[in-house]
C-alpha cells in the first residue's frame, strides 16, 4: 500500500512539474524564465530584452515602460542607478530642456566661441539609448538667419557608456557673427 501511494504521488508531482514547464513555456523562455507577452494599445512590445514571468510576478524592462509614458532613461552603471524622465546629473537638465540628436542621445549646454576664422562649439552629450559605445560619432550644423547651412563640423566621442554624460567640441570653419542657429545630428556609433 505504502508503495502505491509513494508511486501514485510520485506520478502526481511529475505531472504537474510536466504541466507547469509546459505552461510555462508558452511563449518560451528567457534566461530560463517564461516571456509574458506585453500589448499596449494593441500592438505587441518586441523589444530586446522580453518581458519575463520571475516567481509568480511579471517583470517588464523599465525602458520599455518609460519610453511608452514619453519619457527619457539614463543608467548610471557606476552606482547601478536608472533615472526615468531626467538626463544624467552632471547635466543638470531635464530631457524636455535637451535636444534630441537621434539615435538616443541628447545634447545641452552648447555655447559658441570664435577663432581665426573657426567656430568652435562646446557643450554636453548624454547617451539614452541604453546601449554602450567605443565610438559614437555626430554632426554639427550652424545656420544663418535664412536658415542657410554655412558649416558644418565633426563630433566624436569615444568610450560613451549608457547613462553617461560627456563633454564635446566641435570646430567649424565659418563667421559667427552670420550664425542665428544650429543642429546636432547622431551619424554612427561602434
Amino acid at each position: 500500500m505504502k508503495k502505491g501511494l509513494v508511486g501514485f504521488l510520485t506520478v502526481l508531482l511529475l505531472a504537474g512539474v510536466v504541466g507547469a514547464v509546459t505552461a510555462a513555456s508558452i511563449n518560451g523562455d528567457y534566461k530560463s524564465y517564461p516571456i509574458v507577452n506585453v500589448f499596449v494599445e494593441g500592438q505587441k512590445y518586441t523589444g530586446e530584452v522580453p518581458a519575463i514571468n520571475f516567481e509568480g510576478t511579471t517583470m517588464v524592462p523599465v525602458r520599455f515602460v518609460a519610453e511608452t509614458l514619453g519619457q527619457q532613461v539614463n543608467w548610471d552603471g557606476s552606482t547601478w542607478t536608472v533615472s526615468i524622465g531626467e538626463s544624467a546629473a552632471a547635466s543638470g537638465k531635464t530631457s524636455q530642456e535637451l535636444k534630441d540628436a537621434g539615435g538616443g542621445f541628447y545634447y545641452g549646454n552648447i555655447s559658441f566661441s570664435e577663432s581665426y576664422g573657426y567656430v568652435d562649439g562646446i557643450g554636453e552629450m548624454v547617451n539614452s539609448s541604453g546601449k554602450s559605445y567605443s565610438f559614437v560619432t555626430f554632426t554639427m550644423s550652424l545656420y544663418d538667419a535664412n536658415n542657410k547651412l554655412i558649416g558644418t563640423g565633426p563630433i566624436i566621442i569615444t568610450n560613451f557608456s549608457s547613462g553617461q554624460t560627456k563633454s564635446f567640441d566641435s570646430t567649424i570653419k565659418a563667421d559667427i557673427e552670420a550664425a542665428d542657429s544650429y543642429k546636432i545630428q547622431f551619424e554612427n556609433a561602434m
